[in-house]
């Protein structure tokens, strides 16, 4: 849902938050690795090596290691999986998605010499930076409780501006889901009249058992236009630069259906609640890095993110659709809400990112990337007076993460063969919802290189479980796999 009920973060209140949410803000803020096939293929350990066009979105540094002028295409394939567990019930999902991971030219000037500013290099193109495709569905024949539950808990807070909010508990009461205990029209959503209990045909007779599915489909991502630019000085010394022009566009649609099939309930035969979320807009940060190769054989790298500035628009809108048993006046009956847009802005965390490799002549590599990432500083800025909550609650529910990631390559002329392993640690606290959230990789790869041209393949799986919301004291346990396979085509001159 896109409101979240939070128990116990702000003193010992129930905290309602509509439209954006602490959730917004990490969707924007938490990005991952690799963007061609070699630094994929290495779990985009390559914040030491440079000379791969991935490095312009993590240490631009790396530009400055290019001997010559470049073109390089990543396409890739991703099929996310999501393993459901719910009231005893397994249920498992997926999502095939094609689309480029990659496209960027690098031009190199070269000075010809040693000694100095020996080379300078120009960048620009595109790197993916997140992917939000996904389903999901969470099932079980048999439930012990129901949204309607949470409609009817929140109709009774006297007083309160969500007693009727009009995304959730309005579209109840207009299709007889929720009802007052005497007659009452309310008038409008957020009527906060007093003296009437409101309940529900469902949770008054406490006889649940309904089939319960709720399904949740999103698509999108992240994608960064890179303009960049390096330099190498005297082959020990190589800067670089990077301005990110972001562009994200995110959407989710989701389906909570109940179902009484076994007739446990009076009146109600079946429900379905449905949330349309849709978000889109453009983000600048600018990234900073120096490699320093002290021998032949060591090199060691450093960047800086600044924060990421995003200005959003979002698009939020809820229908009910209910089924009575025969007898009852109105057998069916819907409702809808209205669209509500807002635009606002998140300001995510800095990274600053420390790098190791070692260097084996023209055989082989190693890279370790150390990232630190503060989500206690992401912030949601816009004319509403709740974003000072939930800034507080983003600073109460998050905790600042150490990224770890590994990766080698062999050559063995023409073959390049190469592994990584990853690791994300979560931004949650370890007590908030029971959540834990860090994220793993393993990959690999395999690379050609003939003349000025080279094709690389990698495979890439990353895992992770979260817990998500169904309804008030309800959670299911969500195991998540996501693959995916690049393939780069690069031509260097």
């Amino acid at each position: 849902m896109k409101r979240l009920i939070v128990i116990g973060i702000i003193g010992a209140t129930v905290a309602m938050v509509n439209a954006q949410n602490e959730s917004d803000a990490l969707r924007y803020s938490r990005t991952f690795h690799g963007s061609t096939a070699r630094s994929m293929g290495m779990a985009g350990a390559f914040g030491a090596l440079g000379g791969d066009f991935s490095t312009l979105s993590s240490n631009p540094a790396g530009i400055g290691l290019y001997k010559g002028s470049e073109f390089v295409f990543t396409p890739k394939i991703h099929y996310n999986s999501a393993d459901a567990f719910f009231n005893g019930s397994r249920y498992n999902d997926y999502k095939y998605n094609f689309g480029f991971s990659n496209l960027g030219f690098i031009y190199t000037y070269d000075y010809k010499r040693d000694e100095g500013w020996s080379t300078v290099s120009y960048g620009t193109g595109y790197n993916r930076l997140a992917d939000f495709g996904e389903n999901t569905t969470i099932r079980t024949e048999k439930a012990n409780g129901s949204l309607l539950n949470e409609f009817v808990l929140n109709s009774n807070i006297e007083g309160s501006e969500e007693r009727f909010d009009p995304f959730y508990e309005y579209l109840a009461y207009n299709t007889y889901l929720v009802n007052p205990d005497t007659f009452q029209v309310i008038a409008a959503p957020g009527d906060t009249s007093y003296g009437v209990e409101f309940w529900s045909h469902m949770t008054d007779s406490g006889k649940y058992g309904q089939l319960l599915e709720k399904t949740i489909r999103r698509k999108g991502g992240i994608g960064e236009w890179v303009f960049s630019m390096g330099a190498n000085y005297s082959n020990k010394l190589y800067l670089g630069a990077t301005i990110g022009w972001e562009m994200v566009n995110f959407s989710q649609s989701t389906l909570h259906y109940e179902n009484d099939v076994d007739d446990n309930t009076m009146a109600i035969g079946s429900f379905s609640f449905r949330e349309k979320l849709d978000a889109w807009g453009n983000g600048l940060n600018l990234k900073v890095g120096g490699i320093y190769k002290p021998t032949d054989a060591l090199r060691i790298g450093l960047a800086f993110h600044t924060p990421t500035i995003y200005w959003l628009t979002e698009e939020f809108h809820t229908a009910i659709e209910a089924n009575y048993d025969a007898g009852f006046d109105p057998s069916y009956s819907e409702d809808r809400s209205d669209v509500a847009q807002s635009d606002y802005t998140v300001l995510t965390p800095y990274k600053a990112m420390g790098s190791l490799a070692i260097v084996i002549g023209k055989r082989a590599l190693f890279d370790v990337d150390y990232e630190f990432v503060d989500y206690t500083a992401m912030r949601l800025q816009g004319d509403m007076d709740s974003y000072t909550d939930i800034n507080t609650i983003i600073q109460k529910s998050f905790k600042q993460t150490h990224n770890v990631r590994g990766g080698f390559e062999v050559r063995l002329d023409p073959i390049y063969l190469r592994g990584g392993y990853a690791y994300y640690d979560s931004p949650y606290k370890s007590s908030l919802y029971g959540n834990n959230s860090d994220v793993q990789y393993a990959s690999g790869g395999i690379g050609y290189r003939e003349a000025n041209v080279s094709f690389d393949i990698a495979y890439s799986r990353a895992l992770n479980s979260q817990k998500h919301y169904l309804f008030l004291g309800t959670n299911s346990k969500i195991d998540y796999t996501r693959n995916q396979i690049l393939a780069t085509l690069s031509f260097r001159f």
